[in-house]
């Protein structure tokens, strides 16, 4: 038997059909969830404005237009596809799925030359079993696109020998990719870093030379209004040089989150149930990190530090923007879209050289970090685990009786009783707190068993290759049992924020072919709807461009010049726009939230047409009611 593994594993042609096969698994996924997951507002928004800017009838930072938030290619790629392929949700997510379809086969080809054949296998099936990452990749919005140029700029340039074309190319993609996600800058430093350590500083001068080159083109293109994507960091840090691009100020938005503390550990949580593996390998390999002596090579120590130091340094930033901040709390959950495979390949470059005895105190405290993180998970993911039982075994729970001794002898006092009295509660908060305490109990327990296979293992271990004390079997098992559980809706397959059923592309097509019928060329719309992804199918129709942001442009103080220039808008402008439109398209969604547009839509100068079907199979809501001026 051990013959016959040993003969499995030393056939490469084997890891790589087994690699194949993920990556046809992971397509598979891929598509359905393009054609399953309801359009996001992100989505729309890069579809339609970055179609405007291909076709040359805006330009991005233009003044009185669209708000141009991001930086420009994360528009004009997808903007440029839809000229190529025709505009619509269709064009847009068969592009998501390539992309990500490339973005993993460059995580198995590195993987596979850093690592090994299997390792490379491994890495390819580690993202089939994080249908997370497949939901996001699969929407038209920047993270597939960012994380594919960011994996082939990896297969390029990491790993000693790497020819000058692979370098500078690895530079050039990281300058596009910094001209689509600002955020991404960090790579190309610590690029030109890792290339200087392990090749010399002729490479990572060219390196630097190729990324520095592609930004300061395209910002020469787009000068001086991209200075406006600089000006809003340039407000936040004080730096008066960049004041003329300044957002405007005096400004109170609408949109505004008065966030709990609760809320950002839960983002933190579910962003680690969601991309468990590199979050989960992250943390392992701190852990069982090899003495210098005991890597494969040099080679692979410098790979090591290069991607644990870069992929802890997206973390920290990405958290510091999501969790630490109000704008977006929850956004820390894709954002790690954008460099989870970091974390793949730092696990296949590492696992093969991990330690496998640790001290006490590792081992103390890895028991305790894995402890504590899996009852962090049990917190985040209480709503998921409760869906497991019915409401009567909530019920039956608290009404157990636990025995108390009274002066008059032995009694029985339900458990529900006991907690309110101690917590001061009242039922439906104590009903609250049982439904919080059965998910920690039941990820607790699962780390106790994992904590006692641990110790059985260590006492037994006598395998070259395995684990020898209990804290380093702990952290495996960890990462090893939550891998495999990573497809349950505890973990990866608990982002279901989109799923809607149906086929969502052909629902806006249908609404598309009713938009073209119903809205004549020319026409002037008032616009307050979810997903712009409706316009693209009336490409021939005038619209007011800061409303696509809805209300995260949405300002309620602001003088209204400076506002509209910037691509916000306000009441004042909002009120001018409805009066000056043809036909306004609103979602019913947003029809009662304003009580003075509902005012003027039923005046008697409007007359209300047919609406759409739902654009999302799965709400009633999504519906776009029509009002032609009359």
């Amino acid at each position: 038997m051990k013959t016959r593994l040993q003969q499995i594993f030393s056939s490469p042609w084997l890891a790589d059909l087994s690699a194949a096969a993920g990556v046809l698994a992971y397509t598979w996924q891929l598509w359905l969830y393009a054609h399953s997951q309801r359009s996001v507002l992100d989505e729309g928004l890069y579809l339609y404005k970055g179609l405007q800017f291909a076709l040359g009838r805006y330009q991005p930072f233009e003044p009185y237009s669209f708000w141009t938030n991001q930086m420009p290619l994360s528009f004009y790629i997808p903007g440029w596809v839809q000229v190529l392929f025709g505009p619509g949700l269709r064009t847009g997510r068969y592009f998501a799925v390539i992309l990500a379809v490339l973005m993993l086969i460059a995580v198995w080809l590195t993987a596979r030359r850093i690592g090994s054949p299997w390792i490379g296998a491994g890495a390819a099936w580690a993202f089939v079993l994080m249908p997370a990452t497949a939901r996001i990749y699969s929407q038209a919005v920047s993270q597939g696109l960012v994380a594919c140029l960011l994996m082939w700029i990896m297969a390029l340039a990491l790993g000693e020998k790497r020819r000058m074309w692979q370098l500078v190319l690895a530079g050039l993609l990281s300058g596009v990719m910094v001209m689509a996600r600002i955020n991404m800058l960090p790579v190309l430093v610590l690029l030109a870093l890792y290339v200087w350590w392990e090749q010399d500083f002729k490479s990572a001068f060219w390196v630097g030379a190729a990324g520095l080159v592609v930004i300061i083109v395209g910002h020469a293109v787009f000068w001086p209004g991209i200075l406006s994507i600089w000006g809003s960091l340039g407000q936040r840090f004080g730096i008066a040089a960049l004041k003329p691009w300044f957002p405007p100020e005096g400004v109170t938005p609408f949109w505004q989150q008065n966030v709990a503390f609760s809320d950002r550990f839960n983002s933190f949580f579910e962003t680690i149930r969601y991309h468990f593996i590199p979050m989960a390998g992250m943390l392992v390999v701190a852990f069982l990190w090899p003495h210098r002596r005991d890597w494969k090579s040099t080679s692979h120590f410098k790979i090591a530090v290069f991607l644990a130091a870069l992929f802890l340094a997206m973390i920290l930033l990405h958290s510091w923007a999501a969790v630490g901040n109000d704008y977006c709390v929850l956004c820390l959950r894709v954002y790690t879209g954008f460099y989870e495979g970091l974390g793949i390949l730092l696990l296949a470059v590492s696992v093969t050289s991990w330690r496998r005895e640790l001290p006490g105190w590792a081992q103390a405290l890895g028991a305790l970090v894995v402890f504590g993180t899996l009852l962090g998970i049990g917190y985040s993911a209480a709503q998921e685990i409760n869906s497991a039982f019915e409401v009567e075994f909530f019920r039956g729970l608290m009404n157990l009786g636990v025995p108390v001794y009274r002066a008059s002898g032995w009694d029985s006092v339900e458990l529900w009783r006991i907690a309110a009295n101690y917590f001061d509660l009242d039922f439906e908060q104590t009903f609250n707190l049982f439904k919080l305490l059965v998910p920690l109990a039941l990820t607790g327990l699962a780390g106790g068993l994992i904590l006692l296979l641990s110790r059985m293992l260590a006492n037994r271990s006598r395998g070259a290759s395995l684990p020898r004390s209990f804290g380093a079997w702990t952290l495996v098992l960890f990462l090893v049992t939550g891998s495999l559980l990573s497809p349950t809706r505890v973990l990866s397959n608990g982002y279901q924020v989109y799923d809607c059923g149906g086929d969502e592309i052909a629902v806006f097509e249908q609404v598309g072919a009713y938009l073209r019928e119903t809205l004549p060329p020319g026409a002037k719309l008032y616009w307050k709807g979810y997903s712009p992804v409706n316009l693209l199918y009336v490409p021939d129709v005038e619209i007011y461009p800061p409303q696509l942001n809805l209300a995260y442009t949405y300002k309620t103080t602001g003088e209204t010049e400076a506002l509209y220039r910037y691509g916000w808008w306000n009441e004042e402008l909002s009120r001018r726009w409805i009066a000056e439109a043809d036909y306004a398209l609103i979602e019913a969604r947003y029809y009662n939230r304003e009580q003075w547009l509902k005012d003027v839509l039923e005046s008697g100068d409007f007359e209300e047409l047919t609406p759409t079907v739902s654009t999302a199979p799965c709400a009633d809501d999504a519906v776009i009611r029509i009002f032609k001026r009359k």
